[in-house]
């Protein structure tokens, strides 16, 4: 049976992985022959067989070292087939049914690639639409899916073959290569960035910038972003 969706996590932690796998399985009605699950594994070798990987799961593990995570995804994207991607940290637990609303939200002509309400343990909103820990994950303000100017790559649904003509810059240092990309889908599709709200999910932020000790996004990794957001233009 061909996969239908490719799934790409970056991680070093088998605690981490083993809770984001779970709560994938629990997010969607696909049978476990529709999608595959690849790790992009920068741990210690020996730590990859104490990830739990729920039975019947289509999961592999790459090791690429040093850590990137532009490279490590866009490596591990070339090699898929799948007419979908999903980049996902694995500090995000999804709620149920959520893959499964994100994969319905594609399935629209006009939706390009598909972002998730993701909120703290707490409640707060991490990253939804325009908002950033200033309300709670319910509030009204973020209950209706909309268009917005870009995604963050914690969660991250886009067709295979618009991604692989885009890929991910791999310039930065630390973060910003989401925006860059989302930048660079409305500059060449005619596609829209969808918030949907029905995608929901805990984002444990900065789990694994706290291990690898890239707490802050560095300042040229700043002044990129800054420069693509002063230069896009609005989609018509």
């Amino acid at each position: 049976m061909n996969k239908i969706l490719t799934i790409i996590i970056i991680s070093r932690t088998a605690d981490s992985m083993s809770r984001c796998l779970e709560a994938i399985a629990n997010s969607t009605t696909l049978s476990f022959e529709s999608y595959n699950v690849i790790c992009s594994w920068n741990g210690e070798d020996q730590d990859i067989d104490l990830i739990s990987v729920p039975e019947g799961m289509d999961f592999s593990c790459k090791i690429i070292k040093p850590y990137g995570f532009s490279h490590n995804n866009n490596q591990i994207a070339k090699d898929s087939e799948s007419p979908l991607l999903l980049f996902i940290n694995d500090d995000v637990i999804l709620d149920p049914n959520s893959l499964d609303n994100a994969l319905k939200h594609i399935r629209h002509e006009s939706v390009g690639m598909v972002g998730a309400n993701l909120r703290y343990e707490t409640g707060r909103i991490q990253h939804a639409h325009r908002f950033k820990g200033k309300i709670e994950h319910d509030d009204q303000l973020v209950q209706q899916s909309c268009f917005v100017p870009s995604l963050t790559g914690a969660f991250l649904l886009i067709r295979n073959t618009e991604f692989k003509e885009l890929l991910f810059d791999e310039s930065f240092k630390v973060a910003g290569e989401d925006i860059v990309l989302s930048s660079q889908y409305t500059s060449r599709y005619p596609r829209r960035l969808l918030y949907a709200a029905d995608v929901k999910a805990v984002h444990i932020e900065n789990e694994t910038r706290k291990i690898t000790g890239d707490k802050v996004t560095p300042l040229e990794d700043q002044e990129v972003i800054r420069k693509v957001i002063k230069s896009r233009k609005p989609q018509k």
